[in-house]
């Protein structure tokens, strides 16, 4: 059994890994710029055992299906290969990232 099916953030109908049709390289790619260069407001956070970017969004952007973001904002290609101690960008402001990349 899927581990991740079962709970309150991921839908079990998801499918985990797959970024929605909108999450483009392009704006992946913007938006790990735009991080790095200032544009979009950020903090940072390690990641710990047992941390999920699902869990994540939930928490900053009231919806864990924008995982998405917070990886692309990390440098992250596939989020469930995470190791401990990497450092997490969250982009805090998602109406400003809704607006930018018109999501």
């Amino acid at each position: 059994m899927n581990r991740y099916k079962n709970n309150g953030i991921i839908n079990g109908n998801i499918l985990l890994g797959i970024k929605p049709k909108y999450a483009t390289n392009e704006i992946c790619n913007q938006i790990f710029k735009d991080c790095r260069n200032g544009r979009l407001q950020t903090e940072t956070q390690i990641f710990v055992n047992g941390d999920r970017l699902d869990y994540m969004a939930q928490k900053y952007y009231g919806n864990g299906l924008d995982w998405w973001i917070i990886a692309a904002a990390s440098g992250i290609g596939w989020w469930l290969q995470i190791n401990a101690g990497t450092i997490i960008t969250i982009p805090t402001d998602i109406k400003q990232i809704k607006r930018l990349y018109n999501l």
